[in-house]
């Protein structure tokens, strides 16, 4: 019997996932706090960003299910026009405009959804100089770092759950519906 299409993906997704996890498990256990420059929101958000009807929003994500969740997840905020203007910009690839406007309405759908990811993320613009924006991040950590010192939070490993399916299926359809439409009206554009 095959491998159904994206089922070797997934045993790869596990094996990370489960090395991760006992990795950040064990710094937290001799009380590291730890601050890291992408994770599970942003595997999930770009992976699902490719508008590949395979790959949903929530296929993206489940492989991160039972990670160790995080206390803060700093979104920088930048329109994607404010983005081109930036020197550099397009030398990476997802710099791209058209990928750059999926992901950021992916983030701010999960800011809107009111799951957990909505509790978590800290939503900064990016549109200052870099100044203000690190001044910004700074604070937020900071505040992050506080309240783990006081026990407010980071007691205890809080972990990613699966999400409710209630509503939560219908929005992600509408979404990723909307951004279908949005990449396939822009094709038809250019």
């Amino acid at each position: 019997m095959g491998a159904r299409v994206g089922e070797t993906h997934s045993i790869g997704f596990v094996n990370g996932a489960d090395c991760l996890r006992k990795h950040i498990e064990a710094e937290i256990s001799q009380g590291c706090s730890i601050i890291c420059d992408r994770y599970t929101y942003s595997g999930m958000v770009y992976s699902a960003a490719k508008i590949n009807p395979l790959l949903s929003l929530e296929w993206a994500r489940n492989p991160d299910v039972s990670l160790p969740r995080p206390d803060v997840v700093v979104f920088l905020d930048l329109h994607p026009d404010d983005a081109v203007k930036r020197g550099g910009y397009g030398n990476e690839a997802y710099e791209k405009r058209d990928f750059q406007e999926i992901v950021r309405a992916i983030f701010k759908f999960l800011k809107e959804s009111g799951q957990e990811e909505s509790e978590d993320m800290v939503v900064i613009d990016a549109g200052g100089s870099v100044e203000e924006v690190s001044k910004k991040i700074i604070e937020t950590v900071r505040m992050t770092l506080v309240a783990v010192e006081r026990g407010e939070m980071g007691k205890d490993i809080r972990r990613i759950k699966e999400w409710p399916y209630e509503n939560l299926a219908l929005k992600i359809g509408q979404l990723e519906d909307e951004l279908r439409q949005a990449v396939e009206k822009r094709g038809r554009e250019k």
